[in-house]
């Protein structure tokens, strides 16, 4: 349980998200504000990777099993096209292993990574595939300079390696009863699908065979997407905590940890961004953070605050369903937009209450400009016609009241109003 001398402030039993729930939200959209989407699930796995390649960790393993050795990196993008090259015309192509350890005897390991011994494939650390590889030219000359004055690439042996993974719950438990079975069931219906005959287990790991390796959460975490929102939250419900990745809280099987924060902290930040965007739109902007703090500073823990922003996104998602109606999104429709505001072909530009004259030249500028900026366009008319309104909720009900009653005709004048302003603006450029 956590230090008793500090005051939970969240309860059991939690209203908060289950850490199932979080894993599954692993995938939402995170700006990285740099214009990209990122997710919390692929951040944290190129940031486990890079740990599980962290070759002076691995070395002090192996020591441990084969003594004295090199530990060279032999999959790099450099060389591995050069291996691919060179062996093609010998009609198979070996899955390289990230790593190939020498010992002063000449004996070559090789060694792969994988956060999910379930992606492994014994062929990897095969002796065989060493064997292959040594039909590369690149392949001798990489290994060459790590070998003994007195053994020649020719006198080397090649030995089954090691898988290097992390030490969780899920690779611990690849050998249990449960996961051999599904991984038997899953290979047979390869193999049909394959119409292969052999269904034997392709990977038949054994223990002995896998290096694990503790991946330290202090460096991973503060690294990713959403860990400050995840510092805040845990602040809200644990006001004394002084170091936030030493919170631990259990009840039964639940538990609230810097794990479970850390994804609540990214699923909040992905929640926030999307609610604090224009329609259509997850960006990453200080209004976020502004936006994060207005929904912390009214919670009473962080499974309020996560549950205002989904409530908030949801009204986002139902007034983005309303926007996709034909009524108003047809009217990014040019030939639509053409016919509803009258726009005629001329000499020169005309803007009047009845017509639009627009040159001939500057007919595709204009509707290509109309496309581009429709979005911009889109909100600028919301803004015009529902001026009092501040909140996806409030908006979501407005647009509701409207369309029960048949009275969007409100928003349809306002973008044709806006749709106005935009074509003198493209016209005039």
């Amino acid at each position: 349980m956590y230090d008793e001398k500090n005051t939970i402030k969240a309860e059991w039993p939690w209203s908060g998200p289950s850490f199932a729930e979080l894993r599954n939200l692993g995938e939402l959209p995170i700006s990285d504000g740099m214009g990209a989407l990122t997710t919390y699930i692929k951040e944290k796995a190129e940031l486990q990777e890079a740990q599980l390649l962290d070759s002076e960790k691995i070395s002090e393993e192996l020591q441990k099993i084969i003594g004295e050795h090199t530990l060279i990196m032999i999959d790099t993008p450099e060389l591995k096209p050069l291996y691919n090259k060179e062996l093609v015309s010998a009609g198979v192509i070996p899955k390289v292993p990230d790593f190939i350890a020498v010992n002063k005897h000449g004996y070559l390991f090789p060694i792969d990574s994988k956060r999910d011994l379930y992606t492994a494939d014994v062929q990897q650390i095969d002796a065989t595939t060493v064997k292959k590889l040594l039909e590369s030219i690149t392949f001798r000359s990489v290994i060459s300079p790590f070998l003994g004055q007195k053994i020649g690439v020719d006198d080397v042996v090649c030995e089954n390696g090691f898988f290097v993974t992390a030490k969780n719950q899920t690779n611990l438990d690849f050998w249990s009863k449960a996961a051999v079975e599904k991984r038997r069931e899953w290979e047979v219906l390869t193999a049909e699908a394959e119409a292969e005959t052999d269904t034997t287990l392709s990977t038949k790991i054994l223990r002995d065979q896998v290096i694990f390796l503790e991946l330290s959460w202090r460096e991973v975490l503060p690294k990713l997407p959403g860990w400050g929102v995840a510092e805040q939250l845990i602040h809200l419900d644990y006001p004394d905590a002084t170091d936030p990745l030493s919170v631990v809280d259990i009840e039964g099987t639940a538990r609230r940890d810097s794990s479970y924060y850390g994804r609540l902290g990214a699923a909040c930040l992905s929640l926030a961004q999307r609610a604090a965007s224009p329609i259509f739109k997850i960006e990453d902007t200080v209004a976020v953070n502004e936006y994060i703090s207005h929904f912390l500073e009214k919670a009473l823990d962080s499974g309020e605050v996560y549950a205002n922003l989904m409530h908030e996104v949801g009204a986002k998602d139902d007034v983005e369903v309303q926007l996709e109606e034909p009524g108003i999104s047809e009217l990014k429709n040019f030939g639509i937009v053409k016919n509803l505001l009258n726009i005629k072909l001329g000499d020169a530009f005309e803007l009047s209450d009845d017509f639009i004259v627009v040159p001939k030249q500057k007919m595709g500028l204009l509707a290509r400009g109309l496309s581009d900026n429709w979005l911009a366009v889109l909100s600028s008319s919301i803004k015009k016609t529902y001026p009092e309104i501040s909140t996806w909720v409030e908006l979501r009900t407005r647009l509701n009241e409207d369309n029960e009653k048949n009275e969007n005709a409100g928003l349809k004048d306002a973008l044709a109003a806006s749709l106005k302003e935009e074509i003198s603006t493209i016209a005039s450029q």
